[in-house]
C-alpha cells in the first residue's frame, strides 16, 4: 500500500494538521489507523512506537505478528512502526 499526497492532504485537512513537515512524510497516526484498518483490528488500548518517518508514496506492508502486535514496514523491510495491544 502507498499512502500518496493526495490521501495525506484529506486527512491533514479532516484533523485539521497544518505541520509543515507532513507535506513530505505520513502522518503517524493515520498510518496507524490505516494498519489497524487493513488488518481488521479494533483494539481499544495499544502503544506505538514510531521507528522511522514513511514518505508520501512510499511502498509499505502491515504485518499481524501474534495476537498483540502489528508491524508497519516498507518493501525492504525496514520496520517503520510497532503497534502494540496493551
Amino acid at each position: 500500500m502507498k499512502f500518496s499526497k493526495h490521501e495525506v492532504a484529506e486527512y491533514l485537512s479532516i484533523v485539521r494538521d497544518k505541520n509543515p513537515v507532513h507535506s513530505q512524510i505520513v502522518p503517524g497516526q493515520f498510518a496507524v489507523e490505516m494498519a489497524m484498518v487493513h488488518q481488521n483490528i479494533s483494539w481499544n488500548n495499544f502503544k506505538v512506537k514510531y521507528v522511522e518517518p514513511i514518505e508520501i508514496d512510499e511502498e509499505i506492508d502491515f504485518e499481524f505478528d501474534g495476537c498483540n502486535h502489528i508491524i508497519v514496514s516498507n518493501s525492504i523491510k525496514r520496520v517503520k512502526i510497532h503497534i502494540l495491544k496493551n
